[in-house]
């Protein structure tokens, strides 16, 4: 199993002022206005809720106005067109494996293909990915993946998960990426 963002990728900086010029080249010299559409607190705990409330204020300094629109049917609603100027946000993401993340949001015939991307290079090379044995190669494979999808991807990460286990000594477990309690690979000495 391998991470879906490797290693040697490094978080971009902001650049508010950037930011700014991109949206007047863009026609927005006066900022933008997005509405930002998503789970409501009760579907899974305010987590979405808490993040869309960061990103309004992340976004602001850049002139990215953002109003907030919990919906208690966003699942029945996600996979369509929101609109102009309208964002999904989402916390389902948390796949077993790169192959399994990839080929459902990303993968352009993707049955979660959420955001509607296209990239012919990073489908072909996910299916490459797929039917690649060798480990290395594999690795490789993901380096480029993520690249792409960090270059002209059609989505945001805004954070990571990190789960951990405690063991004795004497208990050997490797922790399920979802962090379900799976204990098909647990063994005592």
């Amino acid at each position: 199993m391998y991470p879906l963002a490797p290693s040697s990728r490094t978080p971009g900086k902001q650049d508010y002022e950037q930011a700014k010029a991109l949206l007047a080249k863009a026609g927005f010299p006066n900022g933008i206005d997005i509405t930002a559409t998503y789970i409501d607190k009760g579907s899974d705990g305010g987590y979405t809720d808490k993040f869309a409330q960061f990103l309004v204020g992340q976004a602001a300094p850049a002139g990215i106005r953002i109003t907030l629109k919990p919906d208690p049917h966003y699942w029945d609603i996600w996979l369509k067109d929101f609109g102009p100027n309208t964002v999904g946000l989402s916390n389902w993401g948390q796949k077993n494996t790169a192959s399994e993340m990839f080929n459902l949001a990303y993968y352009s015939k993707g049955v979660w293909n959420e955001t509607h991307w296209v990239n012919a290079d990073f489908d072909a090379l996910l299916e490459k990915f797929d039917s690649t044995l060798d480990d290395a190669t594999r690795k490789q494979q993901l380096v480029q993946l993520s690249d792409i999808l960090s270059k002209d991807g059609s989505v945001m990460i805004p954070s990571w998960r990190q789960d951990a286990a405690m063991l004795r000594k004497n208990i050997h477990y490797t922790l399920h990426p979802q962090a379900f309690d799976w204990f098909g690979n647990l063994w005592m000495e």
